[in-house]
């Protein structure tokens, strides 16, 4: 009995996660994201409307290609991640 569905999806991909997320709903239950490559892309932004939208918890995000570059998702800490270098003096 599977008991988790974790959709890893990768943060680069941009407007083309909503439809990975549509695919992937269509087969399994989606109980939780990883977001990948944070590292990687200049619009993280994007994660955000596909939490509103689906209301899919986002459990960790992936910074790097090592063993630890992994964090439990904390939404205040995203945020602040994004607006911080515009406010920042």
């Amino acid at each position: 009995k599977v008991t988790e569905s974790i959709l890893v999806l990768d943060s680069t991909d941009g407007e083309n996660l909503y439809s990975q997320v549509e695919n992937f709903k269509e087969v399994s239950k989606v109980s939780s994201l990883f977001i990948t490559k944070l590292d990687s892309t200049i619009k993280p932004g994007v994660i955000i409307p596909i939490y509103v939208k689906y209301k899919i918890p986002i459990t960790y995000l992936f910074t790097g290609e090592d063993i630890n570059d992994f964090s439990p998702f904390d939404p205040v800490e995203f945020v602040n991640s994004i607006l911080n270098p515009y406010f920042s003096s």
